[in-house]
């Protein structure tokens, strides 16, 4: 299965027609800022994106990396990412499988934080609700291993 943009999931305002997006990209021009990381490690994500600028961008890397701090979209790159791997994201893959996340997705929408990718986001359309659980548990690194 392919996954594709979901129409309106959750009731975010989406119309399905708009590209996944990868929600732990890289911190870059044109990308969205989606939320930052809070002292206990945890990504507090915002209800609405924040286009990020080069004023921004040179702020925000003053210091640690901003990806260390913040939380990026942009475009799922797909097979040009060197995380993708078996038709799909091996980021939110790895993180479920760490988790021991049930990816049904079934479950309580209890503890799902507001989000303003959740209808073009990569994770949720491979792995639903499951993955918006464990997406405040992912810091981007941007390191090279």
């Amino acid at each position: 299965m392919t996954p594709q943009a979901v129409s309106d999931p959750v009731g975010c305002g989406t119309t399905g027609d708009e590209p996944l997006n990868c929600p732990s990209a890289p911190a870059a021009v044109g990308a969205k800022l989606i939320g930052i990381v809070q002292r206990n490690g945890r990504v507090g994500l915002f209800g609405k994106s924040l286009t990020v600028d080069a004023d921004f961008l040179e702020k925000a890397r003053r210091g640690r990396a901003p990806e260390k701090r913040f939380r990026f979209a942009s475009p799922c790159l797909q097979g040009g990412c060197k995380q993708w791997g078996e038709g799909q994201c091996g980021v939110i893959r790895r993180v479920l499988d760490a988790l021991g996340n049930d990816r049904t997705g079934a479950g309580e929408d209890a503890g799902l934080q507001p989000c303003a990718l959740r209808g073009t986001c990569r994770w949720f359309a491979e792995h639903g609700r499951a993955a918006c659980r464990a997406c405040p548990e992912v810091v981007t690194d941007t390191q090279e291993a």
